[in-house]
Order: structure tokens, then sequence, then C-alpha cells
């Protein structure tokens, strides 16, 4: 029997019907894949960053500091629109949200991130209510002071009014007696009626009321304003009233009846008087240093908020982004760059850390060694920063005897305080040579190098080649373990840029990473620089004594003598030579950079910004002195190394910083034009070539 329309009709909707299922069910298994894949994709910590300074990803340091936190922190961030519109910026904002974000993955629980915006209100002004609450001391000191001060004065304002209508009747009593000061006492009287009576003093309580009305009160334009009104109340009305009593009092020509009204007058003032000097004298003790500047970064609303045990620190976000300006053919670049996530780590470091560190720079000469000056000068400074923000306090010390105007004095060296570290940094300086002499600066930083060795306290040590025949630092470096040849430096045959061979003391290391963490940490990065021969100390000197290589040469170095003409000599030692090592006698630990031009302190401009080191190389026979960039190595090496002394074993490894460098110049408008040709004409020839090839291969 032959079907029906019907039948075909059921099939055919049969047919339909299970091809629609089987095509939903398809698609509801891909949706719960999807949802299923994003959810762990969302659980899990791994990531996978191919940017150079992994720019989206933590630190091996930042993994290894969260994984031992010991208490909770929060990490707020406020964004706006308000100040900065461009795209790039609102790219660098995400960014900044993810890498947070990534901080609360790897935090094991310990830190919450959250994120607000600035046109959210409420929720703003709830946590500036919470940042008030972390500062409730200082800002209630602050607060007592402006209403001590707003009280004295209307204390003042009453003793006005009081003195005005005593000071009128005074007029018209000794008017007869006295007629010349009969008019001073009515002016007098004038005068305190105005002060009674002016309207100032209720204008700055109701601008302190408002302004104080605020979620996040400002109170350094507050304090200053209400301060500055008080002192000039004090000085032109009180003092000065205080003055002219006296005097009238003890005037001869006055009468005695004069006089006593005078005194009086007097008494009754003196309680004002000491009550000025009293509240003046609390402004002096209040410190809003740290509120101001955080309540400067939360207005910018390009901020994160670090809060841990009650305090806090905050993170800008161009301390984490910045824009880079370089001259180029062309023009001017502006460049976004990314400065690494050691701000937010250093953040959360200085809140959880119960380590406390003290970084002194030794210095012999010029301008203190960490103070940011000229950037062909010598300075410290951006490696003081890097320690800064890991939680560390930094400070300069010259031994030195100075001359000031009040004589010749000298400055104490620094002290640790209770549960600090204090490690030593003795930075490069002229050689002690007789033919050169340093003076009585260098004697000075020798004699408290030795001091520092006979003591217990970590130090790091530049050293430098010199004429001298028994080097003091040589001896003291021995004593620690290290020996070290202050009479050579390390050298190398290279091409300079105009392809021609000279003797150099400046050479690409390539660090051999070792057991030394500083060694790992470092292992790979080119560091430049020019170094002396160091090795372990002798078998009697170094009993008791772990000696480690951190930064070795090639073998087509070799050691001679840096001064007068060098020339590479048969008997000359030849690489590879340890430059920089660290060795550890007992718990006393020590670092040898052996170094007299290592660029630590000549950055270029933009090297608080993208982190690159340029190198100024001398050829020795011609004397030609030309720049050359590398990797910042030395930075990493240094920085390291004081953590390393500092017992901060934790916070030793390769930052993304170092890796933001760019390793091609900018290309000229030639070669761009060459490049454009090549891609718009050449790729297209070259197809049309290679097939007429093959054709003519497959007609063979």
């Amino acid at each position: 029997m032959a079907p029906t329309n019907h039948d075909n009709h059921k099939a055919a909707w049969d047919r339909r019907f299970f091809y629609g299922a089987n095509v939903a069910a398809m698609m509801l298994g891909v949706l719960v894949i999807l949802v299923f894949a994003n959810w762990l994709a969302e659980r899990s910590a791994v990531r996978i960053d191919r940017t150079s300074t992994r720019r989206y990803s933590l630190s091996e340091q930042t993994r290894q500091i969260l994984g031992r936190l010991d208490r909770d922190v929060t990490i707020t961030t406020v964004f706006g629109s308000g100040l900065n519109l461009d795209e790039r910026a609102a790219t660098n904002k995400q960014h900044f949200r993810d890498l947070l974000d990534e901080y609360e993955r790897r935090g094991g629980g310990r830190i919450a991130v959250e994120h607000i915006e600035a046109t959210d209100h409420r929720a703003l002004d709830r946590f500036k209510l919470q940042v008030a609450e972390s500062y409730a001391e200082e800002l209630n000191a602050a607060r007592q002071t402006i209403e001590a001060s707003l009280a004295l004065l209307d204390d003042f304002a009453a003793y006005s009014r009081q003195q005005a209508p005593r000071f009128a009747a005074a007029a018209e009593k000794f008017g007869d007696s006295a007629p010349g000061l009969s008019d001073q006492l009515k002016a007098l009287s004038d005068r305190f009626a105005q002060m009674a009576e002016s309207e100032q003093y209720g204008k700055a309580r109701a601008e302190v009321e408002r302004l104080l009305g605020e979620p996040l009160p400002e109170y350094e334009q507050t304090l200053g304003d209400i301060r500055l009104l008080t002192q000039q109340v004090n000085d032109g009305s009180v003092r000065h009233l205080a003055a002219m009593f006296i005097n009238e009092a003890q005037a001869d020509d006055n009468t005695p009846e004069l006089k006593s009204f005078f005194a009086e007058s007097l008494v009754q003032t003196r309680p004002l008087e000491e009550k000025f000097a009293a509240v003046l004298a609390r402004y002096e003790g209040i410190d809003l240093t740290e509120y101001n500047a955080i309540r400067t970064n939360l207005a910018s609303h390009d901020s994160a908020v670090v809060m841990a045990g009650g305090k806090l620190v905050t993170v800008a976000l161009r301390d984490v982004y910045t824009m880079v300006a370089e001259d180029n053919p062309n023009g001017t670049t502006i460049e976004q760059r990314y400065r690494s996530e050691e701000a937010v780590t250093g953040a959360v470091l200085s809140l959880t850390s119960g380590k406390r560190t003290k970084v002194v720079f030794v210095y012999a000469l010029g301008y203190p060694a960490t103070k940011r000056i000229a950037a062909d000068s010598f300075s410290y400074s951006h490696l003081a920063d890097r320690l800064r923000g890991a939680g560390m306090e930094v400070v300069d010390w010259n031994p030195a005897p100075r001359s000031t105007r009040s004589g010749v004095t000298v400055q104490p060296p620094p002290t640790a305080e209770e549960g600090q570290t204090l490690v030593w940094v003795f930075l490069r300086s002229p050689p002690l040579d007789p033919q050169r002499p340093g003076g009585l600066a260098l004697v000075q930083v020798n004699e408290a190098l030795k001091r520092t060795v006979e003591g217990n306290d970590p130090v790091l040590v530049m050293a430098t080649p010199t004429r001298l025949p028994g080097d003091p630092v040589a001896e003291h470096l021995r004593a620690l373990g290290i020996e070290a040849d202050t009479a050579r430096a390390v050298h190398q045959e290279r091409l300079d840029p105009e392809g021609n061979v000279g003797v150099f003391r400046g050479h690409e290391v390539v660090v051999r990473a070792g057991e030394h963490p500083v060694s790992k940490a470092v292992a790979g990065q080119l560091v430049l620089t020019v170094g002396l021969p160091l090795s372990a100390a002798s078998e009697e000197a170094q009993a008791n004594t772990q000696f480690w290589p951190l930064v070795q040469t090639g073998r087509d170095t070799w050691a001679d003598n840096p001064f007068g003409q060098v020339k590479r000599d048969p008997g000359d030692p030849t690489g590879p030579f340890t430059i920089a090592a660290a060795s550890q006698v007992g718990d006393r630990r020590a670092v040898v950079l052996s170094d007299f031009a290592l660029d630590l302190n000549r950055p270029r401009p933009s090297m608080y910004d993208d982190a690159r080191l340029v190198r100024r190389l001398m050829n020795a026979a011609t004397g030609q002195v030309y720049e050359q960039m590398q990797l910042p190595g030395n930075a990493e090496l240094f920085v390291n190394s004081v953590y390393w002394l500092a017992g901060r074993d934790e916070l030793i490894a390769t930052s993304a910083r170092s890796q933001d460098v760019r390793r091609m110049q900018n290309i000229s408008p030639a070669a761009k034009t060459v490049v454009g040709w090549v891609l718009l004409a050449g790729l297209p020839f070259g197809c049309i070539v290679t097939g007429l090839c093959v054709g003519l291969l497959r007609r063979k």
C-alpha cells in the first residue's frame, strides 16, 4: 500500500523534529562546555603571558610575597574619566584592574580587590569615610586644634568687647591730665570695638564647618588658613597690645593712676597671650603629610588604595604606567610603558612585613647619593626608590667633616632602631691614590668601612682599582672572605661603532647562573660593567666563610694595570674573572661589586620610566667616548644584592621592568620606505615569480 500524503508529512515532521532536537542538544552541550570551561579558567591560577614585561601576570618576586601573607589585605581602585579620556589611558586602567585581580587570585584568600567608579558617589563616599577612619587619631588632633583656634578667636572677640568701653571711659577720665594719650586711648577703644564685631571670625568658622563636613576633609589648606589667622591676631593685636601696655605702665611721664590702668590692662591681656602661644604650639605637632598625599591621589580618581591592619598606602596609576617621550628622526614619539607591579607589591610588603631594614648609602664627595639631580650626575636615586618601594628606609651618610656657618660639623653615623636591620652600602669613590689624593673625605670613608667590617652588619662595597701598594680597602675585604686584586682591571678588545679594534675597559658580561640566589635572579641578563678580579680569600682568612661568584667575564678578557698605556701582554692573567662576589662569615653577609665605572648611577632621563641604562664606553686607544644601551642588569644586581644582605631572600627575583627594553632602535624614514615597498610590492611580485617558476617546472 503506497504511503499517503499524511504519512509523508508526518515522516517529514519527525525528521525535522529529530534534526532540530539534535541541533538544539548540540548547541546546549556546546553552551554547557563553554560555561564550564570559563568557570574553570576563572578559578584556575594558570596564566600564559607572552609579553616581554609580563604586563598581565605577577613576577616571581610578587608571588613569593603573596604566598607568605599572614594578614588580610584589601585593594580598592578608584578610577574616573575626569582627567584621562584618551583610549590608551582607558586601556591602562583596564590592565591595572586585571593586574589587581591577579593579586586576588594569587593571594590565597588573603587579598580582596574592589573596584569603585568615581561616578558611584555613594560607594566613593563610603570608602572615603573608611580611609578617614584609618587616620582618626591624626585627624582628631587637627580638628581639635582648629576648634581650639576658633574658640580662642571667640575669646579674643569677647576680650575686645570688654576692653572697648573700658578704654573709652579711660579716654574721658584722663583727657584733661594727658590730652595726647587720651586720643590714643580713644583710638584703642574704637579698634577694640571693630575687632569685637569683625565678620572674619564668623566666615572662618563657616568655611571650616563646610570643609570638615566632607567624607574625606581637606585639612592642609584649612589648617594653614586658620593657623595664619590665629598668628595674625596674636602678632598684630595681642602681643602688640601687651608690649604697649608694658611701655605705658613703665613710662616716667605717666601719672601713677595712668600707670596702674595700663598695668591692670596688661594683667587682663596676659592670659590671652598665653592661650595664643599654647594653641599655636599645637600646630607644630600635626603631621598630615601622608594623609594629604593619599587624599590627593584619591582626588585624581586614578589610583588604588592598599589597606591592612588599619594602615594604608596609595598607588597612583602613573606609578605603574607612564608616558615616555623620546627623540627620533621624525620628531617626538609618546609611548606608554609598563613599570611593573613593584609599586603595588611594595605597598603590600610595607603593610604586612614584620622585617624592617635601613639602607645607608655612604658617599665621600659631591651631593648625597640618593638625591635626584641632573641626569648626567652621579645619583643612585632610582635605586633608592626601588628599595623604598620594597618597604625599606634609605638614608645618605657622609662621614667626612663639613664646614658650615656654625663651624666644622661631623654627621653622626645612622643607627638601627629596635628590630631593624642596618645594611651599609659603600659607593664608588675616587681611590686612595698618593698621586691623586682624595682628601680627608676618602680617609673618613675608609675608616667607616673599617669600623663596619669589624662589626657584624651586612655590607656592600663597590671596590675600585688603585695605585696604592697596600690598599686598605683590599685588607678590609679580605676580612670578609674576599680577595680583591685592586692593582688590576679587566679589559677586552672590541669594535667601536666605526669598526675599529680598540681596548675597552667596558664589556658585556653574561651572568652565569650559580647556586647563589642573586646569580639566579639576574641569569641571562647582559651586565655592562668595568671590574677588577675577585676571588675567595686564603684559607687562613676565610675560616667559617662561604664564597659565591656572582658575575663572571668571558674567556676573551684579561687583567692589566688600568693606569697608563693598556696593552695585552703574554704574561697577563686571562679570563674568566669573577668581578662580583658574595660571602658569608658566620651569619654576617657581604657583597663586593668590583667596579669603578658601574653605570648604576648614570641613567638616562627616561631611566625612571623604562628601566634602560646607557653606558659611556671609552676606547683607550683613540680616546673616543660613545654611548651604548644595554639591559639594566646592573640595577638588578645591585637591588637583589641589597635584598640578600638584608635577609629578604623572598624579594630576590628578576623584576618585570628589566625586560622593558627595546631590542631594536627606532627605524629611520628611509628604512620605513624600503620596508613598506617590500610589503606592498615585494610580496605579491614574489608570489607571481614563484607561480611562474612552478608552472614552468610542471610543463617540463
